[in-house]
Order: structure tokens, then C-alpha cells, then sequence
């Protein structure tokens, strides 16, 4: 009877520090994400920025966008830069959240602000909206899309009253 005790004393942390077979995490998770699969790849382009009344801050932009986990999280870097100085630095996980029905991303800046939102897949599945309320700014929302030509276009608006919207940002990308 004690090496039975013994086996199962053993057997059970092993088990409960074993990783959860591949149908246990579902693999709608693993599907859904494969709606985002296009974004995979090396992007480059430029885009520009409103700084205010008047001013507008051009600058060269790629993004790098892998499946990664299995194809169920894609990792998504973006770097931007003003004659070669950079100007802004993310990176951002998007995953599918099953049990939530929604897709979710975190992303994390440069300067240590970090942030999770839920995207919304366009009817076309050719992109996704996410955005959010910021005490200073109002309400922020982005758009991304990709076009018929294969480029990544991606826009964003701010909003002090959630109705008029104030386009502040766009770029184009081009996947290489």
C-alpha cells in the first residue's frame, strides 16, 4: 500500500505542473486567430501624426506580426522613426479570449504605459477596430484595414463628445 501512496505523492505534482493538452485550451482560440493570419510578416511604410493646430509629424514605420504560441497569440512590433531617430516603439499581443467570445490586445510602449483593449474584426475580415477613453484626449479609436492592393492602412480619430470625430493619424504600409 505505501508505494502506491508514493506514486500518487509524486504522480500528482507532476501532473498538476504539466501543461493542458491542446484540446483542453480549445482550439476555437487557435481558429479564430487564424482570421488575423494575413497580418503575418515584415510591414514598411510611412505615416503622419497631428501635433497639434497647423503642425504634422511625418515618419517611417514597420511593423513585424507573427503567430506565435502555437498560432494563438500573434506578437505584433512596431517602430517608428523620424530620420532615423525613433519616435515610437510598440509591441502588442493580440489573442483570442474563447471563453469571452472577443479578441483581445496588450500592448506596451516605450516609455512603460501599457494598455489592454478589445478588438472589433471588420465585417470583411480584412481588419479591426479597438479604442478607448483617455482623460485628456477624450475618446481615441483606431482603425486598421487591409486594402485591395494589399496595404496596411490604418487611421486614427479622437473625439471630445464621442460623436464628432478628428482624424489625428494615419499610415500606409506595404508587407515586404
Amino acid at each position: 500500500m505505501k508505494p502506491l501512496l508514493l506514486a500518487l505523492a509524486l504522480a500528482l505534482p507532476l501532473a498538476a505542473q504539466a501543461p493542458a493538452p491542446p484540446a483542453a485550451q480549445g482550439p476555437s482560440a487557435v481558429e479564430a486567430m487564424k482570421r488575423l493570419a494575413f497580418l503575418e510578416g515584415r510591414w514598411k511604410g510611412e505615416g503622419s501624426m497631428s501635433m497639434g493646430p497647423g503642425r504634422k509629424a511625418t515618419f517611417q514605420q514597420t511593423e513585424v506580426v507573427a503567430l506565435r504560441a502555437g498560432g494563438a497569440v500573434l506578437a505584433v512590433e512596431g517602430n517608428g522613426t523620424d530620420q532615423g531617430r525613433p519616435v515610437h516603439q510598440a509591441f502588442a499581443v493580440i489573442s483570442y479570449d474563447a471563453a469571452g467570445k472577443a479578441y483581445r490586445m496588450r500592448s506596451w510602449l516605450a516609455n512603460g504605459l501599457s494598455k489592454d483593449f478589445t478588438l472589433e474584426l471588420n465585417a470583411a475580415g480584412t481588419g479591426y477596430t479597438w479604442g478607448w477613453d483617455d482623460p485628456r484626449a477624450g475618446k481615441l479609436r483606431y482603425a486598421m484595414t487591409l486594402t485591395t492592393e494589399g496595404k496596411w492602412k490604418e487611421t486614427g480619430e479622437r473625439s471630445a463628445d464621442g460623436t464628432t470625430w478628428m482624424p489625428f493619424f494615419e499610415m500606409t504600409l506595404t508587407k515586404e
